[in-house]
């Protein structure tokens, strides 16, 4: 019998730093909300980067306790994080590309319902052994568990695979259609999640080449995640310079159409503002007055809820014309 607590594994450190990645996402996601107002992508990102985390830890404490009650209580716990996680996944990329209307109370209680039944049955799993049944395994020292997963738990992971796909599916279509800085964070993204989609299969399906059924290499993945979402946030502004979406501009009106965030960045502009400005989408993150000087005064008048319009002059293929513009505050969707 082991009388210790806790048994050291190097195995455990990708899971541990691939936590922490996350959890400073989370963080720093969470200062955004507080800067600039938390809407329904940012609060599905920090529950993804939160839920992810903790399925992260909780697999580190199975493998480096050395007491059974204590590893069948992290695998309980592993999978609030597990399951939680497909359900904010999928709401943030129905939310970044556009679909925050279907985001509703409703639809997340919906999409919940499977996942919720699968948290209770793996917290009590312990009971009942209706998602799987463990025996104690050891390898020198050191003391592992050896699982065997039934059918309904198997359900349990095939939900959480298509909805992870899902999710992967909404955001690699959506960067084929938007623009370029829009396209590389979708893209980036969607690099992130494909990777714990992939190990997990392989770990349920022991389907890993050469390696034992207790190693899971989900700890890498989560770590190639975290550096996936970190690239795209610190790389291409992520979170910070997030798309609008395109049914909410008229993209064949006639009349230049060009929106700010709340730091005065341009996000998005219509063809029209293209001809007017003579610039195109690269434009799209930089500060207005760093590219459109000529509305620079304008916007600087303008105040939160308000509605000016005024006068400006433009040079357009070298002749000077003058344009009638207006300003009003967009509400979040």
């Amino acid at each position: 019998m082991n009388t210790h607590l806790f048994q050291f594994i190097p195995y455990t450190i990708p899971f541990v730093v691939g936590a922490a990645v996350l959890l400073t996402l989370a963080g720093y996601s969470i200062r955004l909300g507080r800067a600039n107002g938390f809407d329904k992508t940012l609060l599905a990102f920090i529950a993804t980067m939160a839920t992810s985390a903790l399925w992260a830890l909780m697999r580190a404490v199975q493998f480096s306790t050395a007491v059974l009650e204590l590893k069948q209580a992290a695998l309980g716990f592993l999978y609030v994080g597990y399951l939680g996680s497909s359900v904010s996944l999928l709401c943030f990329a129905l939310t970044f590309t556009g679909r925050k209307d279907l985001v509703t109370r409703q639809t997340v209680v919906l999409l919940s319902i499977v996942p919720v039944v699968g948290i209770v049955l793996a917290l009590t799993n312990w009971s009942h052994g209706l998602l799987w049944t463990l025996e104690p395994d050891r390898v020198g020292d050191l003391i592992y568990i050896d699982r065997s997963f039934t059918g309904l738990f198997l359900l349990f992971v095939l939900y959480n695979t298509a909805s992870s796909i899902a999710s992967t599916a909404i955001l690699v279509r959506y960067s084929f259609t938007s623009k370029e800085l829009y396209r590389r964070q979708a893209l980036a993204v969607s690099v992130g999640i494909v990777f714990p989609i992939i190990a997990g299969i392989l770990y349920v399906l022991e389907a890993y080449p050469f390696l034992s059924r207790q190693v899971d290499l989900t700890p890498i993945a989560f770590v190639l995640t975290g550096l996936c979402f970190g690239y795209a946030i610190f790389k291409f502004r992520f979170l910070d310079i997030v798309p609008v979406a395109r049914d909410s501009v008229v993209e064949n009106m006639r009349d230049g159409y060009v929106v700010l965030d709340t730091a005065d960045r341009i996000v998005d502009l219509n063809p029209a503002a293209h001809a007017i400005f003579q610039c195109g989408d690269e434009i799209i993150g930089d500060h207005v007055d760093t590219v459109l000087s000529t509305v620079e005064s304008l916007v600087d008048e303008h105040e939160h809820g308000s509605h000016i319009q005024q006068e400006l002059s433009v040079t357009i293929d070298g002749d000077e014309r003058f344009l009638v513009a207006t300003v009003s505050t967009l509400s979040k969707g």
